[in-house]
């Protein structure tokens, strides 16, 4: 038995997921964990996967919601990338852009965590990868 299926048996086990909220976006997490190393193609759709799961969950289309990849930021860990909506990209108009509008870290080992807007970018960013270094000794 592969570890994504444990990992899901588990899940469900616990109660974590109802056969209505059951998130696929966990598999691929945890298939993405079995392998070594992901790249940025890999990492952008992971996010553009999870931006999706997100939207729907939400039931929030207003903003037409998309993953920006000429702001992606590559880091030890993994990468930083960033949300916006299409239209903000095509204005770059700061009207366009609405408030709480985040990133996502996807780590190299396919984990993704969202980056809230409450605290600087830089501060989260420098927090996760002094974890990920505590973790990742070279």
């Amino acid at each position: 038995m592969n570890v994504t299926v444990i990992m899901v048996a588990v899940s469900l086990v616990m109660g974590l997921y109802t056969h209505n909220d059951f998130n696929p976006a966990w598999i691929n997490i945890a298939k993405a964990a079995e392998m070594a190393e992901i790249t940025l193609s890999d990492a952008l759709s992971i996010a553009r996967n999870e931006l999706k799961l997100d939207v729907e969950k939400e039931n929030d289309f207003r903003y037409d919601l998309v993953i920006d990849e000429s702001s992606t930021q590559e880091y030890p860990f993994g990468w930083v990338i960033e949300i916006a909506p299409r239209k903000y990209l095509k204005t770059r108009d700061p009207d366009d852009m609405p408030p709480g509008v985040g990133s996502y870290i996807v780590d190299r080992d396919g984990t993704i965590d969202y980056m809230t807007t409450a605290v600087s970018p830089s501060i989260i960013i420098e927090f996760h990868l002094k974890e990920w270094l505590a973790t990742h000794p070279h």
